[in-house]
Parts: C-alpha cells; structure tokens; sequence
C-alpha cells in the first residue's frame, strides 16, 4: 500500500513538472515567434529561453512546425469554437444581419491577427505550403470558418433577405481567400498590423453588402 502511494505521488511530481516545462517552452515560443518571426527563429534559441536543452525540446515537440502549432494551433481552434458558438446565438432578421454574422467571425479573426501578426500569419500561411507538416491543421481552421459563412448566408437567401442567385459557398471561400491575402501582402507592403481590422473590412464589405437586398 505504501508503495502504492509513493508511486503514485512520484509520478504525479513528474507529471506537474513536464507540464511546467513544456509551458515554459510555449512561452519562449511564443514570445520569440512574436518578437522575430517564425522564420527567422531557431529551435536552439527556444531551448535556450526555455531553460532546457535542445535535444530535451525535442521530446516534447519534435519540430519546429510542432512549435508553432502549439503556439498558436490551439488558439485559432479555440476561437473558432467561440464563433461557432457564438453564431449560434446570433441574431436573424434582415438581410444586414446575416451579414453581420461574417462580419463579426471576421472582426475576431483580425483581432486575433493584430494581437500577434508574425506568428498568425506564419500558421494561416503553411496552409498554402503543400510540403507543410501544419497544412492540415491550418487548413481544417479555415474550412471551419467557410463552413460557418456558407451557413450563415445560406440562411439569410432561405429567408429571402440575401440575394439567391449566388453560391454561398462561392462567397464564403472568397471571403477567406481576402482574408489569406491581406495577410500575405501586409507586410509585403509594409503595411502596419493595426490597420488591418480596416482594410478587411473594407473588402470584405465589397463582397457582402451587395448581397443584401433592399428593403430587407
């Protein structure tokens, strides 16, 4: 029985202690792939912050792509989640409502985006890197949002408040393909994070407004 105990407590000790640990290294992750950009950052140098070895980073993430889903993979999966959710609640009534429903999963999305620009954008944009180890995660992200703008606007031409003519699933990947692209091109044209909500919007309101019909 004493045994018992004592195995029991050792490997709860062991258990806690690489949970610190491999917090530790999301946290150097995380706050290097912020300060310098995903590409320009060595696993070494998480280790290094981390306070552990190289080889000991290996054995809880055993790449560096592992490193960014862990920084941020959970995070957008998490944010997609609360959309879902939240759209469930959302208003239905007329047409601009429906258009608000993607106007606010977007508005979330590029909040998240001016919180950490460098490494968001690293984890939307392996979803276009076909040799990517994080392309499906990225991807199913992304496939989850088209999924829940299909919804909403699909609803919104069932009710007879959105223009019917139109693919909403067409709109939809439209949408996130505006999306994709004002993030590649931001620093591109070294446009700064925080005008980023704005320029979506903007486009985003070229594609959306013409869908609601008058009188709606």
């Amino acid at each position: 029985m004493g045994n018992d105990t004592a195995s029991t407590a050792t490997t709860g000790l062991r258990e806690r202690a690489r949970r610190r640990r491999l917090e530790s290294i999301r946290a150097a992750a995380g706050e290097l792939f912020a300060s310098k950009g995903f590409e320009a950052v060595s696993t070494k140098e998480v280790a290094e912050q981390a306070g552990v070895g190289e080889a000991t980073l290996f054995r809880y993430v055993p790449s560096k792509t592992d490193l960014l889903l862990l920084v941020v993979g959970e995070r957008v999966s998490d944010l997609v989640t609360q959309l879902e959710a939240q759209d469930r609640q959302a208003p239905r009534a007329d047409g601009r409502s429906y258009v608000d429903r993607v106007d606010r999963v977007y508005a979330a999305r590029a909040h998240m985006y001016v919180q950490d620009p460098l490494s968001i954008a690293a984890f939307m944009l392996q979803g276009l890197d076909a040799q990517s180890g994080m392309r499906s995660q990225s991807v199913a992200a992304g496939d989850r949002v088209i999924h829940l703008v299909t919804e909403a606007l699909a609803e919104g031409q069932r009710a007879g408040v959105l223009v019917g003519t139109v693919d909403p699933a067409m709109v939809a990947l439209n949408c996130n393909g505006v999306y994709i692209h004002e993030i590649s091109r931001s620093p591109v044209r070294g446009f700064d994070p925080a005008t980023f909500p704005e320029r979506l919007a903007a486009r985003l309101f070229a594609q959306l407004d013409p869908l609601v019909l008058d009188g709606s």
